[in-house]
C-alpha cells in the first residue's frame, strides 16, 4: 500500500517538474537531476537492512531455473497488465509534444489529475477485486483506457486533457492492481516473488515497447497535428486486442471464479 501511494505522488509530481525544468534550462539538465535522483535512490538502498530466512531442510538445490525467474501461469495477465504500462509509456514520451503542436498550454496538467483520481479509485478498486469475479474489473479498465488515448487524439483544449487523465487514472486504477492481485494469488506463498517479478517484466516490456512503436507511427504519419491524432488512435486499438485476449484467458478458465480456479490448480 505504501509503495503503491509513493508512486502515485512520484507520478504527480516527477513529470510535472521535469516539464517545467525542461522549459526553464532546457531538458538536459531535466535528465541530469534524474540521474542523480536515482544514484541517490541507489545509495539509500544500500543502507536498507535485508534478512533472509532459511530455507526448510529438504528444499534447498542448487542452480537457477526457468521457473525461478519467470511463471508461464502469470505470463498472460502479465502480458494484459504491461498494456496498461504500454499506454502510460506513449503518454509520458508524446503528451508534451501533442501539447506543442496543438498549442495546449499547461498540459503538465494531465499527470496531477491522473494521479490525484489515482489516489480515489485504487482503494475502492482494491475493495472490489477482492469480491467474488472480482477479475472482471479488467472489462471496463480497459474501454476506459482505450477512451482516454482515443480523446487524447482528438483533444484541442486543455478540459478534454484533464478529462483523458480522470479516465486513464480510473482505468488504470482498476485494471493493472486487479490483473496483479490476481498473479500473486495463482502461485503459492512461497512463490511470491516469482509471481510479482513476472508481474513486472510485463509492465517493463510495456512500458519500453510502447513509445518506440508510437515514435516510429508518428515518424510515418509526421510530427504534426494530424499525426499525433493518428498515433494516439491508433494506440488505442491495443487496448480492443487487449479485451479480445482477456476474453480468451477467461474463456480458457472456463468462466469460473478465480478461487475456483486456484483450487483446480492445487
Amino acid at each position: 500500500g505504501y509503495y503503491g501511494l509513493v508512486n502515485i505522488f512520484a507520478t504527480a509530481i516527477g513529470p510535472s517538474l521535469g516539464l517545467s525544468l525542461g522549459d526553464a534550462f532546457g531538458f538536459g539538465l531535466s535528465y541530469v537531476i534524474s540521474g542523480i535522483l536515482l544514484f541517490a535512490a541507489a545509495g539509500f538502498a544500500l543502507l536498507i537492512p535485508l534478512t533472509q530466512s532459511p530455507s526448510p531442510k529438504g528444499t534447498a538445490r542448487k542452480g537457477i531455473r526457468l521457473d525461478d525467474l519467470v511463471s508461464l501461469k502469470v505470463l498472460p495477465l502479465a502480458l494484459l497488465g504491461g498494456l496498461f504500462s504500454m499506454s502510460n509509456g506513449i503518454i509520458g514520451s508524446y503528451i508534451a509534444l501533442l501539447g506543442d503542436v496543438r498549442g495546449i498550454v499547461n498540459i503538465g496538467l494531465y499527470f496531477t489529475v491522473n494521479a490525484a483520481v489515482l489516489l480515489l479509485v485504487r482503494p475502492l478498486a482494491g475493495k472490489l477485486s477482492d469480491r467474488k469475479n472480482g477479475l472482471l474489473l479488467v472489462f471496463p479498465a480497459m474501454l476506459l483506457d482505450g477512451a482516454a488515448l482515443l480523446l487524447l487524439g482528438r483533444a484541442g483544449a486543455l478540459w478534454m486533457v484533464s478529462l483523458a487523465a480522470v479516465l486513464k487514472a480510473m482505468g488504470q486504477g482498476s485494471g493493472q492492481p486487479t490483473l496483479q492481485a490476481a498473479s500473486l494469488k495463482l502461485l503459492p506463498p512461497e512463490k511470491s516473488g516469482v509471481a510479482s517479478s513476472t508481474f513486472y517484466i510485463g509492465g517493463d516490456v510495456g512500458q519500453g515497447l510502447g513509445p518506440m512503436l508510437a515514435g516510429a507511427m508518428v515518424g510515418a504519419c509526421g510530427a504534426d497535428s494530424a499525426g499525433y491524432g493518428v498515433m494516439f488512435t491508433c494506440a488505442s486499438l491495443i487496448f480492443a486486442a487487449g479485451l479480445l485476449g482477456f476474453a480468451l484467458y477467461r474463456l480458457k478458465q472456463k468462466g469460473s471464479p478465480l478461487s475456483t480456479a486456484q483450487a483446480e490448480e492445487g
